[in-house]
Formats: C-alpha cells, sequence, structure tokens
C-alpha cells in the first residue's frame, strides 16, 4: 500500500526526526528489489539463453556500469548536497542530467571505437549497429538514472528511489523474456536491460520528478556555467572518492583470476555478492544521513548518532545469521563454493562494521564539505586492500582477501575514531583553558 502511494505523488508527509529512518528504509528496500529483480533477470537468462550470450552480456553490462561511472562526474552527489540550498532546483537538475548523459555518450562512442585495444573480446559490439547504438543508449540512461535518484533522495523522497527500482527491474526481467521467444540472442539481453533503463528514463521524467520537484518541472536540454561552476569543486571530489572507492572491487576479480584462476575468481565472486547483503545498511544510511544533513547541517551531529544507532541495531542481526548460516547460505551455489568461500564470506561479514563508520564519516564530511578525509581514505583502503592481497593471496588463498578488506577496513575506521577522540579532547581543553580550538 505504501508503494502504491508513492508511485501515485501521495506519499504521507513524514515527520522530520523520523525521515532519517524512513528514507534509510526506502533505500535498503530499493537495494533488496534490485537486488531480486537481478537475480530473476540472471535465472532467465541462464535457462532462455546460451551460456555464451549470457557471458558476453554480463561483460557488456561491466563495462556499461563502469563507463556510467565515469560519466556522473560527481554530480549525483553535488545534487544532493546543493540542491537543497539551489534558487533554481529546475535549471539544476536539467543541466546536471544534460552534462551526464552528453559525457555519457561520449564515453560510450570512445569505447566502442577503442574496443580492439582495451577489450578484443567485445569487438561484436561495434560490428553490430544494434548493440553500438543499445550501449551507448545504455550508458547515458544509467548515468541519468543514478542522478534521477539523488534528486529524489535530496527532496525527500527516497521512496521514489525504491519506486524507481521497481520499474526498472520489471521491465528488464519481462524484456528479457520476451526477447528470448522472438529468437534474440545477446542483442535480446543487451536491448531488455536498455529498455528498462529506457522506461525508467521516460518515467522518471514524466512523472518521478515532476513529483519530486513540482509538477511544473519540465525536461528541457540546458548548460549553465554557474551551476557547474559552483558543483564543480565538490563534484570532483566525490568523483575521485567514488571511483578509488569502486577500484577495489573493479580490479579484485582480475587479480584473483591472474593469480588463483577463474574457479577461484567465481567462489570470490559469490561471497562477496552475499556479503554485499550487508554492506547495503551503512550504504543506505549514510547516504540517507548526506541528504538529511544537506537540509539542516547544524543538526548534523544529533543525526550523525542517530545514523549510527540504527545502522548497528540493523546490522548486528545480519551479521549474526552470516556468522552462523553463511556456509549454509554458499550451499545453493554449490558444496565447492560453501568449502573454499565460507572463510571470506566470514572476513568480509565482518569487515562492515569498520565500514559502517568509514561511511559515516564520508557522509559526514560531505555535509561539511570537506572531502580531503574522504579522498585520502578511499586511496588508504585501495592500496592497503590491492596490497596485502598481492601478498596473501598465494599464501592463504582466498581468506588472504577477505583479511586484506578487513584490514583495510578496520585500520581506516581506527584512524577515524582516534582522529575524533582527539579533536574532542582538544577542544574541550583549549575551551577549558580560554582558548579557540586548533
Amino acid at each position: 500500500m505504501k508503494l502504491l502511494l508513492v508511485l501515485r505523488g501521495k506519499e504521507p508527509p513524514i515527520p522530520d526526526r523520523s525521515g532519517l529512518y524512513v528514507d534509510s528504509f526506502y533505500l535498503m528496500a530499493a537495494n533488496v528489489v534490485n537486488a531480486a529483480f537481478g537475480f530473476l533477470f540472471w535465472t532467465a537468462a541462464a535457462r532462455l539463453y546460451p551460456p555464451r550470450d549470457v557471458g558476453f552480456a554480463a561483460a557488456v553490462f561491466s563495462a556499461i556500469g563502469l563507463l556510467s561511472m565515469f560519466s556522473a562526474l560527481g554530480l549525483d552527489y553535488a545534487l544532493i548536497r546543493f540542491l537543497p540550498q539551489s534558487p533554481a532546483p529546475h535549471t539544476t537538475v536539467n543541466a546536471s542530467l544534460t552534462i551526464a548523459s552528453s559525457a555519457g555518450l561520449v564515453l560510450a562512442v570512445a569505447f566502442v571505437v577503442g574496443l580492439g585495444i582495451w577489450s578484443p573480446a567485445l569487438l561484436p559490439v561495434r560490428a553490430s549497429p544494434a548493440l553500438t547504438i543499445s550501449v551507448a543508449a545504455a550508458v547515458a540512461l544509467t548515468a541519468a538514472s543514478g542522478l534521477m535518484a539523488s534528486t529524489y533522495l535530496s527532496r525527500k523522497r527516497a521512496g521514489l528511489v525504491l519506486a524507481q527500482s521497481v520499474v526498472f527491474g520489471a521491465v528488464k526481467v519481462f524484456a528479457g523474456v520476451l526477447f528470448a521467444a522472438l529468437g534474440l540472442r545477446e542483442v535480446g539481453l543487451v536491448g531488455a536491460w536498455v529498455m528498462g533503463l529506457g522506461v525508467l528514463a521516460a518515467t522518471g521524467l514524466v512523472y518521478f520528478l515532476p513529483q519530486a520537484l513540482g509538477e511544473r518541472y519540465r525536461f528541457r536540454p540546458v548548460v549553465i556555467r554557474e551551476v557547474v561552476n559552483d558543483m564543480a569543486h565538490f563534484a570532483f571530489s566525490n568523483y575521485v572518492s567514488a571511483v578509488l572507492w569502486s577500484a577495489p572491487t573493479l580490479l579484485l576479480p582480475i587479480l584473483i583470476t591472474n593469480v588463483s584462476g577463474p574457479e577461484a575468481n567465481a567462489y570470490f565472486y559469490v561471497a562477496s555478492n552475499v556479503s554485499a547483503l550487508l554492506v547495503m545498511i551503512p550504504t543506505a544510511i549514510s547516504m540517507s544521513l548526506f541528504a538529511h544533513g544537506s537540509h539542516d547541517a547544524a543538526d548534523l551531529p544529533r543525526k550523525a548518532a542517530e545514523a549510527a544507532r540504527v545502522s548497528l541495531a540493523l546490522l548486528a542481526p545480519a551479521l549474526a545469521f552470516v556468522l552462523l548460516l553463511g556456509g549454509k547460505v554458499l550451499l545453493i551455489f554449490g558444496r565447492s563454493y560453501s568449502e573454499e568461500g565460507t572463510r571470506l564470506l566470514w572476513l568480509l561479514a565482518l569487515a562492515t562494521i569498520p565500514l559502517t563508520v568509514n561511511f559515516l564519516f564520508f557522509g559526514v564530511r560531505r555535509v561539511q564539505q570537506r572531502m580531503t578525509g574522504v579522498v585520502a581514505s578511499t586511496v588508504w583502503i585501495l592500496v592497503v586492500t590491492l596490497g596485502l592481497s598481492v601478498l596473501l593471496l598465494p599464501k592463504v588463498g582466498l581468506a588472504g582477501v577477505g583479511i586484506a578488506w578487513l584490514a583495510a577496513q578496520a585500520s581506516t575506521a581506527a584512524i577515524i575514531v582516534v582522529r575524533y577522540v582527539l579533536e574532542r579532547y582538544g577542544s574541550g581543553r583549549a575551551q577549558r583553558g580560554g582558548r579557540t580550538r586548533f
């Protein structure tokens, strides 16, 4: 019933005190919906398409995700931070959508043209006009849909993020089955993904964005230099931190395949995806903290403490479940997955505790527009994760990657906590001595 009210634009008003909780739950629900529809999509793909086509489409989707992350240029975070104070929110959103989608098209074209250099296995994309157009459209639409979600979150309408996930997931699953019945191969899978994105973008422009920004909103391509200049520095810092944060997950599969082989990488992939369900909790709450703190930075300490309580309350039972029954969960994928991946899953799950501290720190610093610490933290996590993985993987196997990830997150969280304690102690001593805080 709640989702129907959201889809109809009649979401009941929520007191500001509970908004952080509700938006966090909406974002976590959106992640669950994405995971559920993703499972249905890939199950249907495995049953209806040849394995070669499934593997080829998965590689294409990975490339689309990487290119769209570059195309967003950090504007997704900038919208959450600056849209609440923008005197012209419609123009700000339109300029951001125009810039990101245009960048997506340019990067997609460059990617397709240079496939022979960086990904010869995907050369069939360049040989097929349908695939070329689909990839270019998917990159632009994926970047735009991310900015739409940031707009909803900035306007405290996280329910629309959930609705957006439902639309995309349902359409891509339906289209994947339909195109298989029509006899399409890899074009069918990629086309199903693009159809989902297209319906999502159209629904967002026509219905969801007017719900978040007001019924007078209309999309018009525009580039406003003032908008770009005001958001550029903040956007770039978040852009760099987002790329650095994603780098370990993008590079570890390559490292594991080179050192231990593709079979080991399969065990890593399954275990890391199971542990990613836990990461949904601090991710959603951190983004909600960022959005609500941007509306009222003066109340940030209370909101941060509230976010920490909610994160730990939700994470504790989920973590206990994984530690007790994680091995049995992996049995769903096969006995070898459980035997090879259980220890790794435990380590990745334990890392979500310090990861929660780090994510809350990132959320607070984004509100404060103090991005140096965020970028430094993501660089440290990248270096420690990859460095220790290279050292430990040949000696202790996949557990070495889990140890590396846990060490990277724990050491970063320890630095954050120690610095916070020292700042609090130094501030109190300075106040008692009549001095200003240094």
